[in-house]
């Protein structure tokens, strides 16, 4: 199972490649209502296609949080979305 590591604010996260993929197309999906969208689909097909560290800038973050609100609930999302809200918290851990 191949894996994919995105760090989120000099949070390292490792995801299955299907849980990225599928971030990635609702990216894609997303893209035509927004730049930041387009620019986070285009680094999470970079991640897939390298298998190199890509570190995601503030406006991704806060568009990796708009791609994940629909699918939330998803067991195989805790690790992300625990990252992603300490990366997107502004105050001290």
């Amino acid at each position: 199972m191949a894996v994919v590591r995105l760090d989120l604010n000099g949070r390292l996260v490792s995801l299955n490649c299907e849980v990225v993929l599928e971030l990635r197309e609702a990216a894609t999906r997303g893209a035509a209502q927004s730049s930041t969208v387009r620019d986070l689909s285009l680094v999470l097909d970079q991640a897939i296609r390298t298998g190199r560290v890509v570190a995601l800038q503030r406006q991704e973050l806060r568009a990796l949080a708009e791609v994940l609100e629909p699918i939330d609930e998803r067991d195989d999302l805790v690790e992300l979305r625990d990252a992603l809200n300490r990366a997107t918290n502004t105050t001290p851990d």
